[in-house]
């Protein structure tokens, strides 16, 4: 899950991106958090996003400090003196819930956290683990991992392009046109260089 602007998600399961139909896939920040009443973008009302976004704990911070447009850097820089306030606990327990709930939906047991919420202190981390926990099946019968890792997008569009354009189909895609085995090699290799080339500028 990526915290910042939005909260957002993607889901991998035996290696591969789970994709849909439709172009909506682990919109986590969407779900609907009772007793929230807070309007979302989207048009709903209730969205975990509308708590959990960079914008939504500004919000929360900004209602408990009683400052009229604190920055992000004064909200990290307080919670981090303060320690894990009741604002903050509101929004790590709706947080943990939904992905205990996503966990258990899609029988996964290992969630990494990145974007702004991991500029935090460790605590942060450990509470929503600890709650997460406590709502996974799995963790009744093994060991559920919530881990929070730096932001590598670049890294992460390299990746995917190298899975795209070398690895073999898996049969959801459309058959590639027949080529030569020589041909066809050489014609990757172009397209993976021009592909480097562009996502990482």
């Amino acid at each position: 899950m990526d915290f910042g602007q939005g909260v957002v998600g993607a889901v991998v399961s035996k290696g591969k991106l789970l994709a849909s139909a439709l172009p909506l896939v682990a919109e986590l920040g969407h779900t609907p958090v009772p007793g929230n009443d807070r309007r979302c973008g989207c048009g709903a009302v209730g969205c975990l996003e509308t708590l959990a976004s960079t914008e939504g704990l500004l919000e929360s911070y900004r209602l408990v400090a009683k400052k009229a447009n604190p920055s992000w850097n004064s909200l990290v820089a307080d919670v981090h003196k303060r320690g894990i306030e009741p604002w903050l606990t509101c929004a790590l327990n709706s947080t943990a819930d939904v992905i205990a709930g996503a966990l258990n939906v899609l029988g996964l047991r290992r969630v990494i956290l990145t974007g702004n919420l991991c500029d935090l202190p460790e605590a942060v981390l450990e509470k929503i683990k600890s709650r997460v926990c406590s709502g996974a099946l799995w963790a009744r019968f093994g060991n559920v991992e919530c881990l929070r890792a730096p932001r590598r997008r670049s890294a992460g569009l390299v990746a995917f392009g190298i899975d795209r354009l070398l690895l073999p189909s898996s049969g959801n895609e459309p058959e590639r046109s027949r080529e030569r085995p020589g041909k066809s090699l050489k014609s990757r290799g172009i397209r993976i260089r021009t592909a480097v080339r562009n996502l990482t500028r």
